[in-house]
């Protein structure tokens, strides 16, 4: 059952700093205090960064729309790590993290997820 959008929304862009650059996170709702879509931008890279960050962003609002809650979503993103975000930027550790922190702030929830289970690239 995807929800159809109406023709203005209401949202908040967050800047988000990543190893790939200025990521730029708008998360809209649809008249409710629930997210309904995101639009992501990243800062001035183009080819396969940019077509990463608008296939999550595209999922995530497909999955929004189908009501599907962004808690499952935050947990199934939040704490994945990218090799390109150094040590120095602990407080994002990757695209899909940012996306995960902007759907914390936009909720006003923070969400626990089970640090066992968060994914890690195989040269950390």
């Amino acid at each position: 059952m995807v929800e159809e959008r109406p023709n203005i929304l209401n949202g908040k862009t967050f800047k988000m700093k990543t190893g790939c650059g200025k990521l730029y996170i708008t998360i809209n709702s649809n008249g409710s205090d629930a997210p309904f879509e995101i639009l992501a931008k990243i800062g001035k890279t183009g080819g396969c960064v940019a077509s990463q960050i608008e296939a999550i962003s595209r999922l995530i609002s497909t999955t929004l729309q189908n009501g599907i809650d962004s808690k499952v979503i935050i947990k199934h993103l939040k704490g994945i790590r990218c090799p390109a975000n150094n040590d120095k930027m602990d407080a994002v550790t990757s695209c899909a993290d940012a996306f995960a922190q902007a759907l914390e702030e936009f909720v006003g929830e923070k969400v626990n997820i089970d640090k066992k289970h968060i994914y890690r690239p195989a040269d950390e």
